[in-house]
């Protein structure tokens, strides 16, 4: 595969949202006024509903009249559902998933257009409680945000899609009236009463924040292996989660939201969801865009809530341990494979004997092959067993992507392309935005936040890359540099995906990274910022220099020394051969050396007496 390869840009295809049943509705009509939002349906699965008057906003409990009102909402979002996969069957699953983010979308085009005011309220003064601690609350003052909008517009979220992230925990007290809601059945005239788990949430980022939302779903659907339940997780308190559901009513300060089936985050990527509607060996399809984002996401989530102070989260996994924890699954089912397959090859062995079709000769010898093999194969288990870094991993997860996909991996090796670009998927750059602000100087709502496309190549990935996509790189990252060592990358593998080389159409692993590191030796430093790809103002540049200084002087140092020790010890070898000399001369001068002739008027000393008794 040619080094240079030339591609177009990876989230081409995320750019645009879905298409959804209903045409979009500007933020504002002909007359310049802000929309009517409560007789306008948004999306596919906006569940506009004629009850939504009834709602008393601020009342912690839900009266009669509300709960009748509640069972409509719940009934007509199943409504919108099934017409939805009715008239789109191809593209269900997509356009049911993006319309979630649509209301929001046009309440931030609204409100960047001026249409759009917050009312007055109190609470909107708090500092938001949808966004971490970390994000800088003075810069977000100017900024669109969910929860503001929420607090100060209640009447105008009732029935309408949203999706918020955080940790679900288990409340101290429930409350009857929003947990069981009884449903007619006319045709039958039967009444079924449906439980619901009932929830508070808490932002993902701040265990010490207060309660953001109340959560009402029939279900919690589990990360991994994707199985849904209908209670809480046994030995759990909180649940780091992804809520996409619909307004319900203003419970006191908070939105009451009722969600068909919760999400889990974790450590572990939503594998049966990913391994279900991703497009494999294929560019990235607009109709994975919704999964693509919402995966990247996550990973993002996680590490938030692991740094949270939240009760359960200081004993969750990081997502390298997860990728180790699989790795070290993924050797033991090869092991397990290897013994399988070596007494399949010794029964077939006794078979081809028993058949008359081996001599006994050729049968040990043969039996003595099957056994080298065997010994050679599992020292090489446990060579990998050991020491992890020795297991090729990129040949295992492009030979066996099924076994590997949703699954967390870690590869490191070298970065020979970088390419940056703004996160343009409207659903993606919003989150990111608001979770990353910006100074308030420079707070623009076009403004799009960035993702970075690395193209990682191992030791045993044979001129092929791997391609990874973050939201982040490593400080000091040098993007423009031909070859960027010591990189090590951890993150979900997404899918097989397919791009355009100079010459053919080539698959690489594609995954979405949690964590990249970057641990360039000094002398690697050195020659980046001696090219230019570091600016020798970085601290890592300016301590690199320092050493290298300090290195120098110690060297010279170390020369100087050692020149030192080589001057006294020739002098003092010479003071001793002096000596030495002396002796001998002195010994010689009282002897009676003795000389023979050899012939022809030549001679030479007798080395045994001549030598004898000298110090040579």
């Amino acid at each position: 595969m040619s080094n240079t390869v030339h591609h177009t840009k990876l989230l081409v295809l995320c750019l645009l949202p879905a298409s959804l049943l209903n045409p979009p509705v500007p933020a504002q009509d002909s007359s310049g006024n802000q929309l009517q939002w409560t007789d306008r349906r948004t999306s596919a699965a906006d569940a506009l509903i004629s009850e939504a008057d009834s709602f008393d906003h601020g009342v912690p409990s839900l009266n009669a009249d509300e709960v009748f009102a509640f069972r409509t909402l719940i009934a007509e979002t199943e409504r919108r559902r099934q017409q939805l996969r009715h008239q789109k069957k191809d593209t269900f699953i997509s356009e049911w998933e993006s319309a979630f983010y649509r209301f929001e979308q046009l309440r931030r085009a609204a409100w960047s257009s001026g249409a759009l005011k917050f009312r007055a309220a109190t609470s909107v003064d708090r500092a938001d409680p949808f966004r971490s601690k970390d994000a800088d609350v003075s810069s977000s003052v100017n900024r669109y945000t969910l929860s503001k909008d929420l607090l100060t517009s209640p009447h105008d979220f009732v029935g309408r899609p949203v999706v918020l992230r955080g940790v679900l925990r288990r409340p101290v007290r429930a409350d009857e009236s929003a947990s069981t809601l009884s449903f007619a059945d006319a045709e039958n005239n039967e009444t079924e009463t449906a439980a619901l788990i009932e929830a508070e949430l808490f932002p993902l980022g701040d265990a010490t924040s207060t309660s953001t939302a109340v959560i009402r779903t029939p279900s919690v659907q589990m990360s991994g292996a994707g199985e849904s339940i209908d209670h809480w997780p046994a030995r759990r308190f909180e649940v780091p989660a992804l809520i996409k559901g619909w307004v319900v009513k203003l419970w006191d300060e908070r939105p009451l939201i009722y969600c068909d089936s919760v999400r889990e985050i974790s450590a572990e990527p939503w594998r049966s969801l990913i391994r279900r509607y991703a497009a494999n060996k294929k560019a990235l399809q607009e109709d994975e865009a919704w999964l693509f984002h919402e995966s990247l996401l996550m990973l993002e989530d996680w590490d938030l809530y692991r740094h949270s102070g939240h009760a359960e989260a200081a004993d969750s996994l990081t997502h390298r341990a997860e990728a180790a924890r699989f790795l070290d699954t993924r050797l033991v089912s090869l092991l397990r494979d290897m013994a399988k397959k070596a007494v399949e090859d010794q029964e077939a062995l006794q078979a081809e004997r028993d058949a008359g079709r081996l001599s006994g000769l050729q049968f040990e010898f043969q039996k003595k092959r099957l056994d080298r093999l065997w010994k050679q194969r599992t020292a090489k288990f446990d060579r990998a067993h050991s020491n992890p870094r020795d297991f090729e991993t990129y040949v295992d997860l492009f030979t066996n992507n099924d076994v590997w996909q949703g699954q967390m991996v870690t590869l490191r090796g070298h970065v020979r392309h970088v390419l940056s670009y703004p996160a343009t998927d409207v659903n993606l750059a919003d989150e990111l935005r608001d979770r990353h602000p910006t100074t308030e100087a420079s707070v623009t709502e076009d403004e799009s936040p960035m993702l970075h496309e690395l193209w990682l190549y191992t030791d045993d990935s044979q001129n092929n890359p791997a391609v990874i996509v973050t939201t982040d790189l490593p400080p000091a990252f040098p993007a423009d540099a031909e070859i960027i060592d010591h990189v090590s990358v951890t993150g979900c593998f997404f899918k097989p995906y397919v791009y355009r080389s100079q010459t053919s159409r080539r698959i690489a692993p594609l995954i979405l990274a949690a964590d990249v590191r970057w641990a360039p030796t000094e002398s690697q430093i050195i020659s980046l910022a001696d090219d230019g790809h570091l600016s020798e103002s970085l601290p890592i540049v300016e301590r690199a220099r320092e050493n290298q200084t300090s290195g120098n002087t110690g060297m010279a140092l170390l020369l100087v020394s050692t020149g030192a020790m080589m001057t006294v010890m020739i002098i003092w070898g010479q003071a001793v051969r002096e000596r030495r000399n002396r002796r001998n001369l002195l010994r010689r001068m009282e002897a009676s050396p003795e000389f023979e002739s050899v012939g022809d008027g030549q001679y030479a000393p007798r080395l045994s007496d001549y030598t004898a008794g000298y110090d040579l």
